[in-house]
């Protein structure tokens, strides 16, 4: 098994990203992906959405659907939901991690809802549990309330304890409401002729739609003032934006906060078409990744930790920004930094992308891991994800046959800039916390048990 220190401090970016920020007159990063809701965005679609489920939770009707694309932001508006339900004097509880059986579906429930139950309850048992539960509350004159965030997750038997909890009534009354979100393909499983019983109990359904172009300036000028910042985008760079973005504020965050970094770089003030088509092309490299069809040569340096490294393409140097001070986008490092800037740029990524080559570099490497699930199934099922945003990853058992769990592996062998900036690249898209990790001498690591082409 695999021995290790682990160090978390070296690895958080954020530090040094709000020093880079702060010298724009930001407070704060406006655009970070991590959900903030004292600068939540409203728009007429998403009060519309809200005062809908909050009165279907209030009237009781059951079950209720919330979907959307990916980006959206139906986690943010799940959790402005919740809040809006306990001020109301509803008890909620709120399922985040929707890769669970059905028995773990509901000792989460239990668990947000504040109940204690002894360990290894069957699924019989808990439902009587939160039954009781439900009685309970509604004899106090309480509405019960199960949001269930990323539920295209769900497997059918999960999906059906939900339907079980939501058919419990006393006097035609319905104890819970439940608030189902996830993508557009829970939709469409809930078309399927399996899950009939469970669309059919659906009361509300409602989709969030992405931005308007209109809607999208307001957000982007909205987040800057949050931040106490004088910096508008102009129109031209605006209008690049929607179209690149198509009004997705998850995709809007990740162009905006690329292009604040360039300011930094340029010293400017303003956001310009320069800029703003430098950020959309970085982004495309970052999003497309590496081949699906890796040659020999890649699948050798995957094992060594580096092809996370290699395969980043332009995104590197936009996460070495956090670290040095500049921008690069692909393509139009030229007209960002000019040449002199290009040049330090250009023998940084070569400097990194040939450490493979220098073992007097890795003589403290170090393994870099998150944390993954303990079913295999569900930790090759987060691998892939992970794969999805450009980042080479196995997932490695730790003991026997993973049977000590599972976590995921971005690399080994690594410098502590290496580290740094696949780190860096992880946190653009994922909450997880990364760890170096250095083996104990003389160990050997263990192989992985799953590799995502």
């Amino acid at each position: 098994m695999l021995q290790a220190q682990r160090a978390t401090v070296s690895i958080r970016p954020e530090e040094a990203g709000d020093r880079l920020l702060a010298s724009l007159g930001l407070e704060f990063n406006p655009f970070s992906i991590a959900i903030n809701q004292d600068s939540y965005y409203e728009t007429a679609a998403t009060r519309r959405i809200m005062e809908l489920i909050v009165y279907g939770a209030e009237t009781r009707k059951g079950f209720l659907l919330l979907s959307g694309e990916v980006g959206v932001g139906k986690s943010s508006l799940l959790l402005r939901l919740l809040a809006r339900l306990k001020a109301r004097g509803m008890v909620s509880a709120m399922v985040v991690n929707s890769l669970l059986d059905k028995r773990e579906l509901l000792e989460s429930i239990c668990a947000d809802f504040g109940l204690k139950q002894r360990p290894g309850l069957t699924t019989s048992h808990l439902l009587i549990v939160l039954h009781t539960f439900f009685l309970h509350q509604f004899k106090k004159g309480r509405n019960c309330v199960i949001l269930v965030d990323e539920a295209h997750h769900l497997g059918f038997e999960a999906l059906e304890s939900l339907r079980m909890l939501a058919n419990l009534e006393t006097g035609g009354v319905k104890l819970v409401q439940v608030v189902i979100c996830g993508q557009p393909e829970l939709r469409e499983e809930l078309q399927t002729p399996r899950l009939r019983q469970f669309a059919s109990r659906i009361s509300i359904a409602a989709d969030l739609p992405s931005l308007t172009r209109a809607e999208t300036g307001g957000y982007v000028e909205f987040k800057l003032a949050q931040a106490g910042s004088q910096i508008r985008p102009s129109g031209q760079a605006l209008d690049l934006l929607w179209q690149a973005s198509l009004g997705n504020p998850r995709t809007v965050n990740l162009l905006m906060e690329r292009c604040l970094y360039a300011m930094v770089a340029r010293g400017r003030d303003v956001i310009d078409e320069r800029i703003m088509r430098a950020a959309i092309q970085d982004l495309a490299i970052c999003r497309s990744g590496p081949s699906k069809q890796p040659g020999p040569e890649k699948k050798r340096a995957r094992r060594t930790g580096l092809a996370g490294v290699r395969g980043l393409g332009t995104i590197l140097t936009a996460v070495a920004a956090l670290l040095l001070g500049w921008f690069i986008g692909q393509g139009g490092a030229s007209s960002l930094l000019g040449e002199r800037a290009v040049g330090r740029a250009e023998s940084t990524l070569a400097m990194i992308a040939n450490a493979g080559g220098k073992p007097e570099l890795l003589e403290a490497g170090s393994t870099l891991t998150v944390d993954a699930p303990a079913r295999i199934e569900d930790a090759r099922r987060m691998a892939d994800m992970v794969r999805d945003v450009g980042l080479d990853v196995c997932v490695v058992g730790r003991g026997g046959e993973g049977q000590g769990g599972f976590v995921l592996e971005l690399g080994r062998d690594l410098t502590e800039s290496q580290a740094q900036a696949l780190a860096n690249h992880y946190y653009r898209y994922f909450a997880d916390t990364v760890y170096a990790e250095t083996p104990a001498p003389g160990l050997s690591q263990p192989e992985p048990v799953y590799c995502p082409e």
